[in-house]
């Protein structure tokens, strides 16, 4: 089964925006990403571990009739930073390695074959017999060296070419020892680094897993290095299956398979299951009949009920600096308790209190398990409500059927 990504599938009204990777495109910095927010603003987004910083690409809006001083007002951007407060239910999947490939083909500058020119050259207008001796030897030597260092790099760069363009079922000892015995040691652990990247990447994509110990016997790679760059891959892997919002049973059994023959951690398996599982769950809601929840005290018929927050996004700091205008954001607690979904309305339940929305009054639904929230925007209504809940991805799901009635 070949790993391809399938597009343009959403569940109606719901916006998804995908935690790990977020949809976009890359911004050019590790960790940021070019997005539409809730709002359809665009966004340059980037951050980790709770620190996220986002900059609003179309902050100001010019009004009519605007004087000189508004030319002022537009030349000052407006940027976020979003501080997780610890109030959402975040999904518990485990962050990737932090890791970076060292440089796989190494220049060969022409200095020494200048200085070797240069050296013979004045060799020819020296009088004393030894001094030419000596100069031409030099030249000549500089000129041999980079010639030499010119063919190894040929030879490496072709070796490299022919390696990393093997197919899973060509990704053998035989194979690599036949385009290595012309390349020095301290080269082939350097191909081997990207060896394992390209070949893991093409198994992925290719559907055709090989155990990690048929490589990992004659590829001489660092056990931390090589455990890293496999975990890497398969987080990769998840991500990209669940990117389109939907895991097909190929999909799931790719996933499944590199597991088994990379030797991937239990704990970081169950994990990423637990992400596979939520999101499997919340296409498969979309095919279901809704069936009411079996509950004596409720006057009326309830789709979905667990614990859950209402929050609310607030400016938790602000300053200017260098004409931009920061603001530190994060979510604050409305109210803890159990959250709820019937035919009429949804909303959450604390003791007495109680905060509920009409279902016909919902105008969209956007879902980021980035933050670990829902929010949903509501008819005459300026801001959204926020929620989060353990069950966050059945809650929006539900929300959205019923929406849909």
């Amino acid at each position: 089964m070949a790993f391809y990504l399938r597009k343009g599938f959403n569940f109606g009204p719901i916006r998804i925006n995908l935690s790990k990777s977020g949809l976009g495109v890359s911004a050019g910095v590790k960790g940021a990403r070019l997005g539409v927010n809730s709002r359809g603003q665009s966004y340059v987004h980037g951050g980790r571990h709770g620190l996220y910083y986002r900059k609003n690409l179309s902050s100001f809006n010019p009004s009519p009739g605007g004087t000189g001083n508004s030319i002022g007002r537009r030349a000052l951007e407006e940027s976020e930073i979003f501080t997780d407060t610890g109030l959402t239910y975040l999904p518990k999947s485990m962050g990737k390695p932090d890791f970076s490939l060292p440089p796989l083909f190494q220049k060969v500058g022409n200095s020494k074959l200048v200085i070797g020119f240069m050296l013979i050259f004045i060799a020819l207008f020296v009088g004393a017999i030894e001094a030419k001796i000596i100069l031409g030897i030099m030249g000549a030597a500089m000129i041999f060296w980079n010639q030499k260092n010119k063919k190894i790099s040929k030879n490496f760069h072709q070796s490299a070419a022919n390696l990393l363009q093997l197919e899973p079922s060509d990704q053998t000892a035989a194979n690599w020892d036949h385009y290595t015995e012309k390349i020095a040691l301290k080269d082939q652990e350097r191909l081997a680094l990207h060896c394992v990247v390209n070949w893991l990447e093409k198994q992925i994509q290719e559907g055709e897993i090989i155990p990690i110990h048929n490589i990992q016997n004659f590829l001489k790679v660092e056990p931390k290095t090589l455990e890293g760059l496999i975990l890497l891959l398969y987080k990769d892997a998840v991500e990209s299956v669940l990117a389109d919002h939907q895991l097909s049973e190929e999909e799931e059994s790719l996933i499944s398979d590199i597991e088994v023959k990379w030797n991937i951690a239990t704990p970081v398996v169950q994990e990423e299951k637990k992400l596979i599982a939520a999101f499997k769950r919340l296409r498969e809601i979309q095919f279901e009949e809704l069936k009411p929840l079996d509950k004596a005290d409720s006057d009326q018929l309830l789709y979905f009920e667990a614990e859950g927050r209402l929050l609310n996004l607030r400016v938790l700091d602000t300053w200017q600096q260098n004409r931009v205008r920061y603001k530190n954001m994060g979510y604050k607690l409305e109210m803890e308790g159990r959250l709820s979904i019937s035919e009429q309305s949804f909303g959450i339940t604390a003791g007495r209190d109680s905060r509920f929305y009409r279902i016909r009054e919902v105008e969209d639904i956007y879902l980021s398990s980035e933050n670990g929230v829902i929010e949903i925007f509501l008819q005459n209504r300026k801001s959204p409500v926020i929620i989060s809940s353990p069950r966050l991805f059945e809650f929006s799901a539900i929300l959205q059927k019923i929406v849909d009635q």
